[in-house]
């Protein structure tokens, strides 16, 4: 249990010094084997999305460049 809390907590420092671009943040104090305040989740949940919509949408236009490139060169 304390290695997936450990897991989570690092997940998230990563996220959230890719989001703000820094090469370091500092986390709310707590207990052992305490989880991250529910405030502090909760952004972390929603940036997860976020990030998960804007790399899907990037990936579709990826593909939608892709084939319509490929429409184009068969075109020609």
């Amino acid at each position: 249990m304390r290695y997936s809390l450990f897991l989570e907590e690092e997940r998230m420092a990563e996220a959230l010094t890719r989001y703000y671009g820094v090469k370091e943040i500092l986390l709310p104090p707590r207990k052992l084997g305490e989880r991250m305040p529910s405030s502090l989740m909760e952004f972390y949940n929603s940036l997860k999305s976020e990030m998960a919509y804007a790399l899907s949408a990037e990936a579709i236009e990826k593909k939608s460049a892709t084939v319509l490139n490929s429409i184009y060169i068969k075109s020609t």
